[in-house]
């Protein structure tokens, strides 16, 4: 197992800012301007660019029209759906759409220009939904019924996504096209599915219940499915990578007989045959990974609040990258590599840096 160079940052909670308004950060609270700092896809710190309304980013993507922005959508705050705000680097907050129907968008993805967000309608049944003018209108795809959420989304090279659509305790791996041709079930979990990876025609998904946790890989394009068992001891999947070089990892949470829980990863060099724990920092939860150019990156909740850790491919010790002063909080619950840079996002939004 390579050895983690690891990079920490620990962000602070500030009040958000009422839904739907255009604003940028107060003075003093971190926010990045365009004369300031400009953002990177290898990062050397991170700096806060905006507050956001509660529950207002579960999921993000990178807005395809413009460099240096995030597009986040969340939880509805009224019937008329979800909606969809822009982040841009000078740390203002606009909203620019809104995907009608939804309740709650748990996941996004992007090829090129074109969006897809999962998650739940107000009925409770799974949404699926997409966006072909870079989020300003969307337009929903039928899912099969039965179905309670769509709790995992990805869309590969081709451009076709991949949904996990949860049922009672288990998921269906399902795909679809942009032309809405129908829908094909190409994997089934025992367990909830809250993880999905995409990587050169490979599928990763992996999910967790109070028996068992387990994942499930095409190996190829065109190939079935496999289940694997994951290592006992994992109670909750929170993020699934298939990273650059092959391996496949999966991260969560692990939870002891007192309630207490610590942070897990687990790694496989082999196609699944065995995983290896990796050597995580001390924390409570993992909440999210993902692989940029510089490594692979994981976001895990500790004792001073979440923090931001990097692996380079080679790395073999660990470096820290400087971090704004401020006091500590939950403010961060997820990653995300993009082309242009990289974020971290939940109450707050957070942009990846290079050094001035």
């Amino acid at each position: 197992m390579v050895p983690f160079a690891l990079a920490l940052l620990v962000v602070g909670c500030t009040q958000a800012r009422p839904k739907g308004s255009t604003s940028t950060v107060p003075p003093g609270t971190g926010a990045v301007t365009t004369a300031a700092a400009s953002c990177a896809s290898r990062p050397s710190r991170l700096r806060e660019l905006a507050a956001l309304p509660p529950a207002a980013a579960f999921s993000a993507v990178e807005d395809p029209t413009r460099r240096c922005a995030l597009l986040v959508a969340g939880q509805a705050a009224d019937p008329s759906g979800v909606p969809v705000r822009r982040v841009s680097i000078s740390g203002t907050v606009e909203v620019i759409g809104s995907i009608p129907g939804a309740e709650r968008i748990t996941a996004m993805a992007a090829h090129k220009e074109d969006l897809w967000a999962a998650g739940a309608d107000l009925s409770g049944a799974a949404l699926l939904a997409e966006s072909t003018d870079h989020g300003r209108s969307w337009r929903r795809h039928a899912l099969p019924a039965g179905y309670s959420v769509a709790q995992a989304l990805a869309v590969g090279a081709s451009g076709e996504p991949v949904a996990a659509l949860q049922r009672d305790g288990s998921s269906d791996l399902v795909t679809t096209t942009s032309e809405d041709t129908g829908f094909k079930t190409i994997g089934r979990g025992t367990v909830v599915v809250t993880g999905v990876s995409l990587r050169d025609g490979r599928v990763l998904a992996a999910g967790a219940s109070d028996q068992r946790s387990e994942a499930l890989l095409r190996r190829a394009a065109g190939q079935s499915m496999a289940m694997l068992e994951l290592p006992r001891g994992m109670s909750e999947v929170r993020a699934v990578l298939i990273e650059k070089e092959g391996t496949l990892a999966v991260g969560g949470v692990t939870r002891r007989a007192d309630g207490t829980t610590t942070a897990i990863l687990v790694e496989s060099t082999d196609a699944g045959r065995t995983w290896r724990p990796s050597n995580l920092p001390v924390g409570s939860e993992l909440l999210d990974m993902t692989g940029g150019e510089e490594g692979v990156y994981v976001l895990v909740a500790g004792s001073k609040g979440p923090s931001v850790y990097l692996r380079s491919p080679r790395g073999s010790s660990w470096e820290a990258l400087p971090a704004r002063s401020g006091t500590t909080g939950p403010d961060l619950a997820h990653l995300l590599a993009g082309r242009s840079a990289f974020w971290a996002y939940g109450d707050h939004v957070y942009v990846g840096v290079s050094a001035p």
